[in-house]
């Protein structure tokens, strides 16, 4: 991506993108496609929105025509749940305990994931201020309901645990599937501590779970502005050429473009310290810790890995450090061989060293010089076959051919949605074991994909209604809003156009979403992403793999101006880009896995110790853990021997490449006039 800086009185926005071919016409018109690629390209009149429909609320909800409506739906949610926890406990209960419990939970996702949706896009800081303190109130009545013992030993006793085994009658005709989420509804309780019957515990955990949310609230909002460049921190990093500004907000750091003192300015910039972060994040570590020692846990890591696949925190370090140790080579041989060599670009990355030191690479480079590295191997104008468009079209496609799904932009109404940008999308089954007609969609997906001031720079979904079966046979129907952040339209492009990494982002944030609508759970506690943690991101990977695979991307891949397919050229470029794309794998893991060890000691954190301590440790590794046996070696081997095939395969394709001029002269980025 490339600066622009757009002059708005004293303050400089960003506005810009990067684009592969800059001689390219970028005023032509946008080829027609189909209605769904026509609306994501943003073609006039193509996405069915109800002028004269009647005004409603976010999502259709008409209490959320105004923020006060979040409100409504904490009190809402806070009476059906007294209700349910009455019929829970009471004798003369008729439903089974898992129905009670599944309806219980699902009235408060329904106000808490909604409400996490809007806290971080709605642009209003009214409606964002609403949402949040609506998150901290379902958030407090979970725990509070968590640490209810009557609930809890109700619920024991219907799953036929403890000592006391006697059943209602309900409860007696359980099936398996039953018995599994009434366990996990158990298992959610105990992790409150709730078992320990200590009211003063019960207490303290309630108490910490309050200050944990509130805290953690304040510091996503702390952590989400944006941050302030100047010319001198341009200049502080190596800048030579110095556009004239006072300042620009930086929203992400600019880690792919092409001047190392952007990237680095940004960087530094972006993740400067920011004041009362740093308190906050020790006080909401404190908060954690004393929510894990209440529920009888020695740190909140064991709390959270309980019932994982590793099971205990000291397996998930061992499984880390393992993983660092056996790639930690691997990625000193991709970064000596390939990404070193980009040094020698004047003004780059060497500018920042003496002639007498080497050249260092900072986390700032990475993304860019593996892109740089990768992309010798396709020509520069294919990203043109990649409009947004065309890319949901081969979303809608590969659910078609895969799953027997259709895709189709439905009609907004006014006020249902939080920005113009916003798209809604039906998603309907042609396959009669879904029980579900062409006239009647199966679920809806909200799409939040186009970047825009102050919008959080993280590619993710939210699960706005589960999907569960009702009592009558028939489905609620999961809603899921997806968020991307895509580089809008623009007076130059009129369409997004979007790179290979970010189509590979669209097709995995929609494999959440298809997991969502063909779960088709009988309970919404397990439904789609609520699933195991362990399995949650398998889907979206898998569907991922097929964005692009060349057999997929020529029935959808079209050039955004002409309509027409790749040619065999494109196709033999990314066919090139599929095993290309391995290349520096191992680098990407060992940035990864650092911050997942300093994640998993945040986890472990104790008020004695302090961030310094932590990264501290995180640099030297756990000597003593090293004379453990570790249990997941198999995971661990499987996974070094993936990524060295390919990275073996990439890089002998590299070297068989011939790579017109990567250090020719006049490829030395200008800063723009």
């Amino acid at each position: 991506m490339f600066l622009a800086f757009v002059k708005t009185g004293t303050r400089v926005c960003l506005n810009g993108r990067y684009f592969p071919s800059p001689n390219r016409n970028v005023l032509r018109k946008a080829a027609r496609l189909s209605p769904l690629a026509d609306a994501f390209n943003g073609v006039k009149n193509a996405d069915g929105t109800m002028e004269n429909a009647p005004y409603t609320g976010l999502f259709q909800n008409e209490v959320l025509r105004k923020p006060s409506g979040f409100n409504e739906l904490v009190a809402q949610a806070t009476r059906e749940c007294r209700m349910l926890l009455h019929e829970a406990v009471s004798p003369s209960r008729t439903r089974k305990m898992v129905q009670v419990l599944d309806d219980m939970s699902d009235s408060l996702c329904r106000v808490a994931d909604l409400a996490d949706c809007i806290r971080m896009l709605h642009p209003n800081e009214a409606y964002r201020t609403a949402a949040s303190e609506a998150c901290q109130a379902i958030g407090l009545l979970v725990e509070e309901l968590n640490t209810y013992p009557e609930l809890y030993n109700a619920s024991v006793r219907s799953a036929g645990r403890g000592n006391d085994r006697t059943q209602l009658l309900p409860d007696t005709g359980t099936d398996q599937i039953d018995k599994r989420v009434l366990d996990l509804f158990v298992t959610d309780f105990e992790l409150s501590g709730v078992q320990l019957r200590d009211p003063r515990k019960q207490a303290e955990f309630v108490n910490a779970a309050a200050a944990s949310l509130a805290i953690g609230a304040d510091f996503v909002e702390a952590a989400h502005q944006p941050a302030i460049l100047r010319p001198s921190d341009l200049i502080a990093a190596g800048a030579t050429e110095v556009p004239q500004f006072d300042s620009l907000q930086v929203y992400h750091p600019i880690v792919d473009d092409p001047r190392a003192a952007v990237r680095a300015a940004t960087y530094r910039v972006y993740y400067s310290p920011v004041a009362g972060q740093e308190e906050r994040l020790i006080q909401l570590l404190q908060m954690r810790h004393r929510m894990a020692e209440s529920a009888g846990f020695a740190s909140f890591a064991d709390r959270a890995t309980l019932h994982s696949l590793a099971e205990t925190s000291e397996r998930v370090g061992l499984f880390l450090d393992r993983l660092v140790e056996l790639l930690a080579p691997l990625a000193r041989q991709t970064a000596q061989e390939h990404l070193t060599a980009f040094t020698e670009f004047p003004g780059d990355i060497s500018a920042r060293q003496g002639d007498s030191h080497p050249a260092q690479l900072l986390p700032c480079d990475l993304p860019y010089l593996l892109g740089l590295r990768r992309s010798s191997v396709h020509h520069e104008e294919l990203s043109d076959y990649f409009s947004l468009g065309a890319c949901m079209e081969g979303v809608s496609q590969l659910a078609d051919c895969l799953f027997g799904l259709k895709l189709r932009v439905e009609p907004i109404q006014p006020g249902e949605v939080w920005h113009p940008t916003v798209l809604k999308v039906g998603v309907y089954s042609k396959m009669h074991t879904l029980g579900s007609e062409l006239d009647r969609p199966i679920g809806t997906v909200y799409c939040d994909l186009l970047d825009r001031p102050g919008k959080p720079a993280q590619d993710c979904h939210y699960t706005i209604q589960g999907g569960r079966q009702l009592p009558d046979g028939q489905w609620q129907i999961p809603v899921i809003t997806l968020q991307l952040t895509l580089t809008p339209p623009s007076k130059t492009l009129a369409i997004p156009l979007l790179s290979l990494g970010q189509v590979e982002n669209l097709f995995h944030e929609w494999g959440h979403a298809l997991h969502s609508m063909l779960a088709r759970t009988r309970y919404q506690h397990v439904t789609g992403t609520r699933c195991s943690t362990d399995f949650a991101e398998l889907p979206s990977t898998l569907f991922e793999q097929f964005a692009l695979d060349p057999r997929v991307t020529r029935e959808y891949a079209r050039h955004w101006s002409t309509g027409k397919p790749p040619d065999s050229r494109d196709l033999e470029a990314l066919q090139r880009i599929a095993v290309g794309r391995g290349l520096g794998q191992s680098v990407e893991l060992i940035q990864q896995l650092y911050a997942d060890k300093l994640l998993r000691l945040g986890g472990e954190f104790h008020p004695s110790i302090m961030i310094s301590d932590l990264l501290s440790a995180c640099n030297c590794g756990y000597e003593h853990l090293t004379d453990r046996p570790l249990s997941p070696e198999h995971l661990v081997r499987g996974l070094v021997d993936q990524v060295e095939e390919n990275e073996r395969s990439a890089s002998e394709l590299l070297n068989s490449i011939h790579s017109p001029g990567l250090h020719q002269p006049g490829r030395t980025p200008r800063w723009p006039g």
